[in-house]
C-alpha cells in the first residue's frame, strides 16, 4: 500500500506540536493514500514501549525507505532526525515536498539549511511561523500556503496520479 511517511520535529515539542500538522495532512489525503506519522508509533511521551533509541530509528528507517512520498515540515530546522530522514529519502529516490515556516524561510535572517531546502523537490512557504489550524465544523482552516502544499500533493502524487 502508498503511503506518504510524514518528517518534521518532534523532540522538544508537546504532543499537540507534533501531531497537529500531523493530523492535518492525515485528514487532507485520506481519500488519496495512507500516511505515516512516527510519533503514532514511537513518541517521547510513551518512551516505555521501546528498549532503545536504535530500535525506534531502525523502524523509522525502514518505514521512510518503503514510503512513496515524503512530507517535511521545517517545524524545528536543527533536527538531527529529520535532516537524516531527508538524507535517507533523497538517497532512496523518494520525491520530498516540504513546508517551512516564514521565520525559517531561505530568504529570512535564520534559513533553514540549504542542504534541507535541496533535499526537497518542492518547497512551499508558510506565511505563518508557526502551524495554525483550527478545526471548525469538521472543517479544517489553515493557511494558503498549506492548502496549496496539499492541492499540489493530490494532484501530483496523489488519487489517478498512483
Amino acid at each position: 500500500m502508498e503511503y506518504a511517511f510524514l518528517s518534521g520535529g518532534m523532540s522538544g515539542l508537546s504532543r499537540a506540536d507534533m501531531s497537529a500538522w500531523r493530523e492535518y495532512v492525515g485528514d487532507m489525503l485520506k481519500y488519496d493514500m495512507y500516511v505515516f506519522s512516527p510519533p503514532d508509533f514511537y513518541s517521547p511521551y510513551n518512551s516505555e514501549d521501546y528498549d532503545s533509541e536504535r530500535e525506534v530509528r531502525d523502524y523509522d528507517v525502514y518505514k521512510l525507505r518503503h514510503a512513496y512520498i515524503v512530507i517535511v515540515y521545517f517545524n524545528v530546522p536543527e533536527s538531527i532526525g529529520t535532516a537524516q530522514e531527508l538524507a535517507i529519502a533523497k538517497e532512496h529516490g523518494i520525491p520530498i515536498i516540504g513546508i517551512v515556516p516564514q521565520c525559517y524561510a531561505p530568504d529570512s535572517s535564520h534559513p533553514i539549511h540549504p542542504w534541507l531546502q535541496e533535499c526537497c523537490s518542492k518547497l512551499f512557504v508558510d506565511s505563518c511561523d508557526t502551524f495554525n489550524k483550527s478545526k471548525v465544523g469538521g472543517e479544517w482552516k489553515v493557511s494558503p500556503e498549506w492548502e496549496a502544499m496539499m492541492n499540489y500533493i493530490t494532484y501530483y502524487y496523489g488519487g489517478g496520479a498512483l
